[in-house]
């Protein structure tokens, strides 16, 4: 599933985002921090809150966001993926420096 604020963020359709990793979308993080998070709560089979993530979007520019990952259990209650959702606090962290 996909909202409108990712497709502004990524500049692209719904269409042209389903099935495409992070990098493929144009966002650079350091894949071992996001490894190790997505890891997190896979294996401890509990939510994970980030409260800031810095992440580059698709124009170049670096964001500031409040992540979650949460796992999503199927119904042998393995953990089938993570669901990752995250909030844009860049403007908000810019007024309180």
């Amino acid at each position: 599933m996909v909202n409108q604020a990712f497709c502004d963020l990524t500049g692209l359709n719904r269409i042209d985002i389903l099935g495409k990793d992070d990098l493929q979308l144009g966002f650079h993080m350091n894949p071992q921090i996001v490894k190790t998070n997505d890891l997190k709560a896979f294996t401890t089979r509990s939510p994970l809150d980030i409260p800031i993530e810095k992440i580059t979007d698709y124009f170049g520019i670096t964001l500031l966001f409040r992540t979650k990952r949460l796992p999503i259990f199927d119904e042998d209650n393995n953990v089938e993926f993570i669901l990752f959702i995250a909030r844009d606090v860049t403007a908000s962290k810019s007024e309180e420096q």
